[in-house]
């Protein structure tokens, strides 16, 4: 006879956890062994950090963990929560801070990003999102293979990972700098620890879990 029940949350991410109750010892082991710590910057970014790993890690884990679940959230995200997440996904720490840096040292005309990312966003959308839903592509690279082939594809991909490489390089920059400013430590580390605890969550619930913290993040830089 078989049994219905469902395993829990700690059985179905044990390693998230793991993962995220050694990153908390040793954010508080650093903050506890260094004399320069900024103590309220410290408590509030604790917080958010687990108010985003919470929000990643337990509302996403009623779904059902296939991969078009983990990617693409099975083409069922909610509208709102659609807009959300692709507004921050765009506006992130290396888009603000790049964007200001460079209209105060060139202008607002010669800032690639708010010009660049409006214009792909408005051809993507009424050229390529339609038919990449039609045709349940997972990523851009699917309907070039179809197309031209798996070699040519292949050789696509190069730019296309590069751009990402570098994109998740600017991010994990800003979030570096702002852990590194608050716990007073190097800037290596400092990026390690924002990029295991983004990792730990996505792991956790896949593109629901993003799409989820999205929301919570863009709430909270709008407010």
């Amino acid at each position: 006879m078989q049994s219905n029940q469902q395993p829990s949350f700690f059985a179905k991410n044990k390693a998230a956890i793991m993962l995220g109750t050694l990153l908390g010892v040793f954010v508080l082991y650093m903050a506890f062994t260094n004399e320069n710590i900024q103590w309220g910057g410290f408590i509030a970014m604790i917080v958010f950090y687990a108010l985003v790993y919470y929000i990643g890690a337990v509302f996403a884990t009623n779904k059902s963990g296939t991969l078009a679940d983990m990617m693409v959230a099975n083409r069922s995200l909610p509208l709102g929560i659609a807009m959300f997440t692709m507004a921050a996904t765009w506006v992130g720490g290396g888009y603000v801070n790049g964007t200001a840096e460079f209209t105060y040292s060139d202008g607002l005309v010669w800032a690639q990003a708010p010009w660049g990312y409006a214009l792909s966003l408005i051809i993507g959308g009424i050229f390529y999102a339609r038919k990449m839903r039609r045709y349940e592509f997972l990523t851009i690279i699917d309907p070039l293979e179809q197309r031209f082939g798996k070699k040519m594809a292949g050789v696509l991909y190069i730019p296309a990972l590069l751009g990402e490489m570098f994109w998740s390089a600017a991010i994990l920059t800003a979030l570096g700098t702002t852990f590194g400013t608050i716990l007073n430590i190097d800037f290596t580390t400092s990026i390690i620890l924002s990029g295991i605890i983004a990792i730990a969550y996505t792991v956790a619930g896949g593109m629901w879990a993003v799409a989820y913290t999205d929301v919570f993040q863009m709430a909270i830089l709008l407010y």
